[in-house]
This record gives C-alpha cells, sequence and structure tokens, in this order.
C-alpha cells in the first residue's frame, strides 16, 4: 500500500472526525427556545347596579282638627309640657287623631285629681310611718306634728306613671316635702284612678331630704 494514501486517509478520517466533532459540539451548545404552559387566574371586575331598600326616619307631622273649644286647650297642654305630646297620640291611627283632646282633658283630669287627693289625704297617710335617718336613727311621724308640707304643683312634676285611655284608668305620681321638728322629708304618693275618678292612694314613700 502506497504510505502516502495511508496518510492522506487518515488526515481525512481524522478532519472528518475533527468536522463531525464540531458538529456534534455545535448541536450540543446551541440555545434552544422552550414554550412552557402556564396557568394564571384572571379575576375580571364587574359594576352591577343592585337595589337596595333603605329605611330613613322621616318626621310625620299629624294635624289635629282643632275649633274654638279646644285650641285653648291643646295650645296649654303644649305649653305645660314643653311641645311634648308624646303618649297622647303615638298610637293612634290618622282616622283617630281626633281623640288626641280627650286624651288630654282625662290626662288633665287625672292629675287634678290626683293633687287634690293627696292633699287631702296625705296627713293621714304620714301618720305613724316611720322613716331611717341616715345616722341610722328611727323617726316616728305624726301628723300633728308635721309641719310646712309643699306640694309640687307644676304640671311637670305630676307625673301619669301608667294611663288606659280606653277604660279611663291611671296612676299618678304626686311628689312633695315636709317637716317635723328639726328633720326634713320629700314624700312621693302613687294615686289609682279608675274609670275616670279616684280609687286610692295606693303606696305613699318617704325619704329624709338632705
Amino acid at each position: 500500500m502506497d504510505t502516502k494514501k495511508i496518510i492522506a486517509g487518515a488526515t481525512l478520517l481524522t478532519l472528518g472526525g475533527a468536522l463531525l466533532g464540531g458538529v456534534i459540539g455545535y448541536n450540543l451548545y446551541e440555545p434552544k427556545t422552550v414554550v412552557i404552559t402556564e396557568t394564571k387566574e384572571v379575576v375580571k371586575t364587574q359594576l352591577v347596579e343592585v337595589e337596595k331598600e333603605v329605611q330613613i326616619p322621616v318626621e310625620v307631622i299629624k294635624e289635629v282638627p282643632v275649633d274654638n273649644g279646644n285650641l285653648q286647650l291643646l295650645l296649654q297642654y303644649g305649653y305645660d309640657n314643653e311641645g311634648d305630646l308624646s303618649g297622647v297620640y303615638d298610637d293612634l291611627k290618622d282616622t283617630e287623631i281626633d281623640q288626641v283632646v280627650n286624651r288630654i282633658v282625662f290626662i288633665n283630669d287625672a292629675k287634678a285629681i290626683a293633687l287634690n287627693e293627696v292633699k287631702k289625704g296625705i296627713l293621714e297617710e304620714l301618720h305613724k310611718s316611720e322613716v331611717t335617718m341616715s345616722s341610722g336613727s328611727i323617726v316616728k311621724l305624726y301628723k300633728s306634728d308635721i309641719k310646712r308640707l309643699k306640694f309640687n304643683e307644676d304640671t311637670l312634676d305630676i307625673v301619669v306613671v301608667e294611663k288606659d285611655f280606653d277604660d279611663k284608668d291611671a296612676e299618678v305620681k304626686v311628689t312633695g316635702r315636709f317637716e317635723q321638728e328639726n328633720d326634713k322629708f320629700n314624700f312621693e304618693a302613687i294615686v289609682l284612678i279608675k274609670d275616670g275618678a279616684f280609687d286610692e292612694i295606693e303606696t305613699v314613700s318617704i325619704s329624709e331630704r338632705i
């Protein structure tokens, strides 16, 4: 075999191998683009009109029918009670509002009856009552010794505690004060009104007036 051919063949093999290696090397280090699928949650904001019922306090003014006979009564009652008519018409329907005047008459009468009956009977109610003083001592009351008896006669001081307009029943609180010797006291009387008339002085509470 010709030595030059052998050398030439070996050189070609070597060169071919080198070229092949270069191609493989290129293919090994060639950058590739890889597609990765990624799932993402997409939140979409959408404005929606929603109807909502909202309760708004509304002041309702009710008209009370008046004439020459009851106008003065209504005005006086409103004045005496500083414009407060609560409890007089709260439970009335619009068709019953004319009953306001009758209710005012009942309340005024109940207060007047209660005050009058307390004035007449309070001494008997206080007689022989015992009061525990702040000092710890007990004072016994005697109607003959009670002095400077005063009643809180202002219409705001006389309170209708309970009332039933239909049956004309009421509980009325009347308050006042008095003295015995050097001791001073307050009293609170609860008067019962039945069918629009005096029934009894139910209770009398007495406390030391400091």
